[in-house]
């Protein structure tokens, strides 16, 4: 006699799935995402700007001196004359940005100058400057 024993019938072995690509995919969204959030949220707005350019104008030994005493705040404003307020609005109302959203490209024209910085992440990167 033969003693048959049931033959078990196999299954083809599926692969689990791996919890490393899910969290690739998770990790090649959210990435871009937190960049591109983190580069709008901290895109200066013109107001930063005019502070960033007014004390970087001031660091410039070149200047006119009644553009030097203005940046030392010894003139103001009273004396019909410039004040640091007054040297701010003059390099803001020469100033053109370009917002892309994420960063700001800004391009000052003062003092026969061409002044370019780029605006991110909170602060200003200066990319060049041009003589006219």
């Amino acid at each position: 006699m033969h003693s048959s024993q049931p033959q078990s019938q196999s299954k083809p072995k599926s692969k689990p799935k791996s919890k490393l690509k899910g969290g690739i995919a998770i990790a090649v969204t959210a990435i871009p995402i937190l960049v591109a959030g983190t580069l709008f949220a901290t895109n200066p707005n013109e107001e930063a700007y005019g502070n960033y350019a007014l004390e970087t104008a001031c660091e410039y030994s070149s200047l006119p001196q009644q553009v030097q005493a203005a940046c030392k705040d010894t003139v103001g404003a009273r004396d019909g004359l410039w004040g640091r307020d007054r040297l701010k609005s003059l390099i803001v109302s020469q100033t053109q940005r370009q917002n892309f959203a994420l960063f700001s490209i800004y391009k000052t024209e003062v003092f026969g100058q061409t002044y370019t910085s780029i605006g991110a992440l909170g602060t200003f990167f200066p990319v060049g400057v041009k003589g006219s």
